[in-house]
């Protein structure tokens, strides 16, 4: 996965077209990377939906700072469906 490609697609989601918080941006898709796979075991990989996957995470990690609750039942389901799919390709 290209870093570069994943900060503007959030930037993109986000309607930014400034560089000026790459940095910010950066470090979320760092974070959300490093949790899918260090911490869920999650498989990533060059595929759309795996992609997408960590656009969409950050660009809600970005839009919602304050927010200590659970992400939406929409991107838990996607991440479920991924760990899954990343057990069944392990086996």
């Amino acid at each position: 996965m290209d870093r570069t490609e994943l900060i503007e697609m959030v930037r993109a989601r986000i309607g930014m077209t400034s560089t000026i918080r790459d940095v910010y941006i950066g470090r979320i898709v760092d974070a959300v990377i490093d949790e899918l796979t260090n911490i869920k075991k999650i498989d990533l990989t060059e595929e759309y939906a795996s992609f997408m996957l960590v656009v969409d995470i950050s660009e809600w990690r970005y839009s919602n700072p304050q927010n200590t609750g659970d992400m939406p039942i929409h991107l838990k389901k996607r991440v479920n469906d991924m760990i899954i799919k990343s057990v069944i390709n392990r086996v």
